[in-house]
């Protein structure tokens, strides 16, 4: 079988943290070669959902049997820094750009799974050929909750960088506190997570391929 995968850094299996980068294991890529399928990995490290999404519709979905992306935060998209000052700003925005997303990937020919990194799955029931594989990776491996969107996940520590000059203190403590949470969660979680506790690692990529496996016979 052939299976196409895309998102960003996530799609890219597990790797050293001594200045290379060179892959220790390709995650869900390996687990299906091994298993006898061929991939196309066109994930591609720090792009946002958009991107993603712009990566799939130039491919030729004759080449692939199977989709499977990985979701990150969707403000990665945002070009509106300026114009966000509050809390609500953010969730808005957010929102907005997932939506955005889903809609694009709603107007693709083919069935597309949706795993959730940095951010969760949702709002994606009107959508015929999207399927959430898994929701939230965080959330399943490690019990607690992640919700839907400014997510607590390490990428906020970018957004901090983008809009420490201009947002209101509230904004600042919310993204403080988004981090924290991540940090103390997924972050310490060692079993399915890479060093830097911003990546799943080989473990939990074993899992997700195990919940795809079940997909094929569907």
């Amino acid at each position: 079988m052939n299976v196409y995968i895309g998102g960003d850094s996530w799609g890219c299996g597990e790797w050293y943290y001594d200045g290379t980068n060179n892959n220790t294991h390709r995650g869900l890529e390996q687990y299906l070669i091994d298993d006898g399928h061929t991939v196309i990995n066109k994930s591609l490290p720090g792009s946002g959902n958009l991107k993603t999404h712009e990566i799939l519709s130039l491919t030729d979905p004759n080449t692939f049997d199977v989709c499977v992306l990985f979701q990150t935060l969707s403000l990665r998209d945002n070009e509106r820094w300026d114009s966000m000052l509050t809390w609500r700003d953010f969730v808005v925005t957010n929102e907005e750009i997932k939506a955005l997303f889903y809609k694009r990937l709603g107007t693709l020919p083919f069935k597309i799974h949706l795993i959730g990194g940095l951010e969760k799955v949702s709002g994606i029931e009107r959508y015929k050929n999207l399927n959430a594989l898994v929701e939230s990776v965080p959330e399943w491996l490690t019990g607690n909750k992640y919700e839907a969107g400014p997510l607590r996940s390490p990428a906020g520590l970018k957004l901090y960088d983008q809009v420490s000059k201009h947002v209101n203190h509230n904004v600042l403590d919310n993204l403080e506190n988004n981090v924290d949470y991540w940090n103390e969660t997924v972050g310490s979680n060692k079993m399915y997570f890479q060093p830097d506790g911003r990546h799943a690692n080989k473990f939990a990529h074993r899992k997700i391929y195990q919940v795809l496996k079940k997909e094929f016979k569907n």
